[in-house]
C-alpha cells in the first residue's frame, strides 16, 4: 500500500514538472524571466553545490543565450513532500533575454 501510494506521489510530480512551465506566465519582465521565476547566477548556484543543469540550460549549444544567469522556479512543498526530500526543490529554465543592461 505504502509502496502505491508512493508511486502515485511521484506520478503526480512528474506531471506537475510538466505543467507547471505551461501555467507560468509568458510575459518575461526585465531580467529576461517570466514574474514567477527568480533570475539566478550560475556562478551561485555553482558556489553553493553541484547544480550541473543550469548551465548545460544557458549553454549556447544547447539553445541558451550564454549570459550565465537563469530563471529559477521554486516548485510547490507537495512536490518536496512527494519526492521525500528535506531541501527546496528548483526548476529551471533559461532566461530569455540575450544581452544584459548594465
Amino acid at each position: 500500500m505504502r509502496l502505491k501510494l508512493r508511486t502515485f506521489a511521484l506520478a503526480a510530480a512528474a506531471t506537475l514538472l510538466i505543467a507547471v512551465p505551461s501555467a507560468v506566465s509568458a510575459t518575461p519582465v526585465d531580467d529576461g524571466c517570466p514574474t514567477s521565476g527568480q533570475l539566478t547566477a550560475i556562478a551561485d548556484l555553482l558556489a553553493i553545490g553541484d547544480y550541473g543543469v543550469p548551465g548545460r540550460i544557458d549553454d549556447p549549444a544547447n539553445g541558451g543565450n550564454g549570459d550565465g544567469y537563469v530563471c529559477a522556479f521554486l516548485l510547490p512543498e507537495a512536490v518536496q513532500t512527494a519526492w521525500g526530500s528535506d531541501v527546496r526543490i528548483y526548476m529551471f529554465n533559461e532566461n530569455t533575454r540575450t544581452e544584459r543592461k548594465p
